[in-house]
């Protein structure tokens, strides 16, 4: 990471760790339940003119502005590491010839699953996709009822959707 970026998340950082002290001081002054109605209000109003919690606004904005115009700020807490460092070149070494073995295997195409009625007169075929293919023999369709092939038809859509489903699994 460049200096600059770095040197910018410090600002950033010191600002709103400036902003989190702001926020809990103004939380803590927080009026008690009991403390309703008019009463209540003024006497958490006056507290924060006691606690100068607009001075400390007017410091944290400063501070801010300050900030941008480049002035030291405080450094940003380590990051905890974890694990051991590897050398980078070692690392991008590892991650190449990780890529070279995932590009060489072999991927397998999916097995397209078929299922047929129980007169074995429709034939339906479903690849991974969806529907591939539908036969239906022509002279037991002639002799059934729109009922009786709608029936065979989603029982053969049963049996190739369960056919496909075993594939998966495989």
């Amino acid at each position: 990471m460049s200096d600059e970026i770095t040197d910018k998340l410090r600002r950033l950082h010191q600002y709103t760790s400036d902003l989190t002290a702001l926020m809990a001081s103004v939380q803590a002054q927080t009026p008690p339940e009991e403390a309703t109605g008019t009463e209540g209000q003024r006497a958490w109003s006056e507290g924060f003119d006691s606690a100068s919690w607009l001075a400390e606004a007017e410091r944290v904005e400063t501070r801010g502005e300050q900030q941008n115009e480049g002035a030291p700020v405080s450094p940003t807490p380590e990051a905890p590491v974890c694990g051991q460092p590897r050398d980078v070149l070692a690392m991008t070494e590892d991650v190449l010839k990780a890529l070279r073995n995932a590009r060489g295997r072999a991927v397998e195409q999916p097995v397209p699953a078929a299922g047929r009625n129980r007169e074995r007169s429709i034939f339906i075929t479903l690849s991974p996709a969806g529907l591939q293919g539908c036969e239906i023999e022509p002279r037991w369709a002639a002799g059934e009822s729109d009922g009786g092939i709608n029936s065979g038809l989603s029982e053969a859509l049963a049996r190739a959707a369960g056919a496909r489903m075993i594939n998966n699994l495989m």
